[in-house]
């Protein structure tokens, strides 16, 4: 399960408009990005999983 974060309201606009104006692939793509800054501003360090294939 998630981590319960919470996000603010501006984040979340921001998200909306970018998937509308660039698409849900280039979306995920950039708000990946976002938040490994974020995550390296706080300190915080995960452990990003490996492409799973099916």
């Amino acid at each position: 399960m998630g981590t319960g974060r919470q996000y603010d309201e501006k984040f979340k606009l921001e998200t909306v408009k970018l998937a509308r104006e660039t698409g849900t692939k280039r979306t995920a793509e950039e708000l990946a990005e976002k938040m490994t800054e974020i995550r390296e501003e706080e300190g915080i360090e995960i452990e990003i999983p490996k492409e799973r294939t099916i």
